[in-house]
């Protein structure tokens, strides 16, 4: 680990890049039940279920604030991101009564300890993010 975090540090190679796809390997694109299972449900930390969608403003505004939240707690933290107009979703759709998008759950040990819809207010988001930080 040492000596990629070196190479990084000393390429002149877009390495903002590189180290944003290590960062990046705690942020899934969910487009089945299996990948589902395998990101949230067996994941060893803390998970952001964010239920969006490409055509909606508030995602639009949204995820990159819980993906710059989720690649800045250094491993305690991972998202699942969830297109609801994907076909191969609609399971976990119809199990989380999403009604409208954003729709935001987090998961910790396989269950659900938190949620809330739509765009929160900065203060907001942030004590949700620190709540999930803090279970161990």
């Amino acid at each position: 680990m040492f000596n990629l975090v070196k190479s990084i540090q000393t390429t002149n190679s877009k390495p903002s890049l590189l180290l944003s796809r290590l960062l990046s390997k705690h942020i899934h694109d969910i487009k089945n039940q299996k990948d589902f299972e395998k990101y949230v449900l067996k994941s060893k930390v803390p998970t952001i279920v964010d239920f969006y969608a490409k055509w909606c403003a508030p995602c639009k505004n949204l995820m990159p604030k819980l993906t710059k939240h989720v690649k800045n707690s250094e491993g305690k933290l991972s998202m699942a991101k969830i297109d609801i107009d994907d076909q191969g979703v609609e399971q976990a759709i119809v199990v989380h009564k999403v009604r409208s998008v954003p729709s935001i759950f987090a998961y910790h040990n396989g269950k659900i300890v938190d949620q809330f819809v739509g765009l929160p207010a900065n203060h907001f988001l942030n004590d949700f993010i620190d709540k999930l930080k803090k279970l161990k």
